[in-house]
């Protein structure tokens, strides 16, 4: 239900591990890496990616994807940031919501996110 979603996807899983009561650390060295090329690299090498055709109809449902994260934080300055807020796919959201051992905003505290309501947002600490 998140579909074409690239900015938020691993936010989402590790809240949803963090609120079900996994600990979640991060390595001091970088163990692993993406590698990202350019679009002139991709169209050389005849690379498609996803992103690089028929944006125009996947940028719109790519938004109801990220309104489907933030419901789910379901901190409402930022859902009340987004005129659109209710365009957002909720299909299924009690199968793949948060968890009740820890709340959001204790995952949002440890992630050094708890300024996401702030006006301009402030995150600071383990992102």
């Amino acid at each position: 239900h998140v579909h074409y979603l690239f900015d938020g996807e691993e936010f989402d899983m590790a809240m949803r591990l963090f609120t079900h009561g996994y600990d979640i650390y991060q390595p001091q060295d970088t163990v692993i890496f993406h590698f990202y090329s350019s679009p002139a690299e991709n169209k050389r090498l005849g690379i498609n990616k996803f992103w690089d055709y028929q944006w125009g109809r996947r940028f719109p449902v790519m938004f109801q994807s990220t309104r489907r994260l933030k419901h789910k934080i379901g901190v409402q300055k930022i859902l009340d940031r987004d005129p659109q807020v209710h365009n957002a796919d909720l299909t299924d959201l009690e199968y793949y919501n948060v968890g009740t051992q820890r709340t959001v905003l204790q995952f949002l505290k440890y992630a050094g996110m708890e300024g996401l309501d702030k006006e301009p947002p402030v995150v600071e600490g383990n992102c």
